[in-house]
């Protein structure tokens, strides 16, 4: 697990608990770093990181998942925080794309952290549920962090598409022959919906320019912060964003950013624009998504086989998945762990 992970942790429970709760679930968990001792970038055993959570369930008298779907929802302040709010705002004009877009941001961070063991989305329009989307999510570490994406994509939806989502999870990773754990994501106020999908009267590109709208204002007082040096929303205190200029680009499903991870990101964005305009039941992007799942276990088999240490997962997170029913992902015998 990358340390990034823990050092998030360890601020959630300082920021909400104090610092005598970090304390108190350190020596619980059996954690020697000292406060503040994470690298970030470093790599520490999945099992230090489940029994850091496990300890924080029994100090604060919830449940693990309890844990998990906090962690999420402050991990996004937390890479705010880290100078992420422009990239992130930008990586889609509504749920469904900005969680399309995350395996083009996922890969970008594979290559700078090639110790890092990132899952796999793909998403689809539900056929049931009028206006409603369905999230696939994979990962080698099976089902074992799924309430933290149920955090992250609750608090991406309240903060970057002001709409408040309920998601029903409708498979488990592992479980009943699913290969993936996939929700149906839906909004509490049906008027809101668009911010889904582009399933809207006043059509698909009017909705994607109101969102871009909705949040220019927002963008360009945060592009004046970062001009003047007084906002970490951009890590090199200044921007090359131009939210009247963006407006093009976002109705295209691309990035208006430069650099390398926003060249990736708009280069899925158009594959984004593509899937929109189609049925996506079985989009070149669900099958770019499985295809990318296939490649994350081959990898992690990989590296497991290299690997001498051994023995540093929960034993929850080893199970072997099996194909998933509502994706229509290929069948598999290949086992996965995590790493």
């Amino acid at each position: 697990m990358l340390g990034l992970i823990n050092d998030c942790a360890e601020q959630l429970v300082i920021q909400k608990f104090g610092i005598d709760a970090w304390h108190a679930i350190k020596e619980a968990a059996g954690c020697p770093v000292k406060d503040h001792g994470f690298e970030q970038h470093g790599h520490y055993p999945d099992s230090a990181t489940v029994d850091i959570v496990v300890a924080a369930a029994e100090a604060l008298s919830v449940t693990v998942d309890d844990v998990l779907e906090l962690f999420g929802q402050f991990f996004l302040e937390y890479t705010i925080d880290k100078g992420y709010d422009n990239l992130l705002r930008c990586q889609g004009s509504t749920l469904r794309l900005w969680l399309s877009n995350l395996n083009a941001m996922h890969d970008h961070l594979q290559s700078s952290l090639p110790a890092g063991n990132f899952p796999v989305f793909w998403c689809e329009n539900c056929t049931i549920e009028e206006g409603s989307i369905i999230l696939h999510y994979f990962s080698v570490r099976g089902a074992l962090l799924a309430s933290v994406v149920v955090g992250i994509v609750k608090e991406v939806a309240n903060t970057y598409f002001e709409i408040e989502i309920k998601m029903d999870k409708i498979a488990v990773q592992g479980e009943d022959g699913s290969e993936c754990t996939t929700w149906r994501i839906s909004s509490v106020d049906p008027d809101k919906r668009y911010k889904l999908t582009q399933q809207d009267p006043t059509g698909s590109d009017a909705v994607i320019v109101r969102n871009a709208m909705d949040r220019r204002a927002t963008l360009r007082h945060n592009n004046r912060r970062s001009s003047s040096g007084t906002s970490s929303s951009n890590p090199g205190g200044s921007s090359n964003f131009d939210p009247d200029a963006s407006l093009a680009s976002l109705s295209n499903g691309g990035c208006p950013f430069s650099g390398g991870m926003n060249k990736s990101i708009g280069s899925l964005g158009s594959d984004s624009l593509e899937e929109k305009k189609a049925d996506v039941g079985h989009s070149s992007s669900s099958e770019l998504a499985r295809r990318k799942m296939l490649q994350r276990r081959a990898s992690s088999e990989q590296l497991q086989r290299r690997s001498s240490a051994g023995g540093n997962l929960s034993e929850s997170a080893k199970t072997a998945p099996a194909s998933c029913p509502h994706s229509g992902a290929p069948s598999t015998n290949t086992n996965s762990r995590g790493l």
